[in-house]
């Protein structure tokens, strides 16, 4: 049984007292009797106010806490899209970044056409892109006699693409057939 609970062995030690006790003056704790309240004389003067303290402060409650936060952060959140200059919720999709395929030793008459329909392809002309690779096809077919298996393969695997990227898979897996068919030859 321990002789200081507040203090248990192997750390009892004396309490120490810093600075000095008040000492207790008995006269003081003797019943005292209310104060006196001053009389009104007359009946039209009012007694004077008396003014109580200040009330306390009222501690938040936790869930009063959490909605000011949350109110907090939905002002941000608002804030943020002003911010950004959007006009919708839409999130960015994500998307497939293709390599730019370019067939071997073209020639310069072709060039443009080749470049046209790349360009019109990644600003959303589709039909201009298919019209581009049609006409260097054209070309390069005019240019030299026969045209290699690889360009043809390079002209289908483009179109596919293309018809890939206006959501039509029916034609883009029949172009991929096509380079399928020329890829076994």
């Amino acid at each position: 049984m321990y002789r200081n609970p507040q203090n248990p062995p192997p750390y009892e030690k004396p309490k120490i007292y810093i600075g000095c006790p008040i000492p207790k003056d008995e006269k003081k704790n003797a019943m005292r009797a209310p104060p006196k309240r001053p009389k009104a004389n007359k009946k039209d003067e009012e007694p004077p106010i008396q003014w109580s303290g200040f009330p306390e402060q009222r501690l938040q409650m936790a869930q009063e806490n959490f909605l000011d936060y949350k109110a907090a952060l939905e002002r941000d959140v608002d804030q943020a899209k002003e911010d950004a200059g959007t006009m919708s919720d839409i999130e960015v999709a994500p998307t497939i970044i293709r390599e730019v395929l370019y067939p071997p030793s073209v020639p310069e008459e072709v060039v443009t056409h080749l470049e046209a329909a790349i360009l019109s392809h990644n600003s959303a002309s589709y039909n201009q892109s298919l019209k581009n690779y049609d006409k260097a096809l054209t070309v390069w077919s005019n240019v030299t006699e026969e045209i290699p298996e690889e360009v043809n393969l390079f002209f289908e695997y483009a179109k596919g693409l293309v018809y890939e990227s206006i959501s039509r898979d029916d034609y883009a897996l029949n172009q991929f057939l096509n380079c399928k068919s020329y890829a076994e030859k």
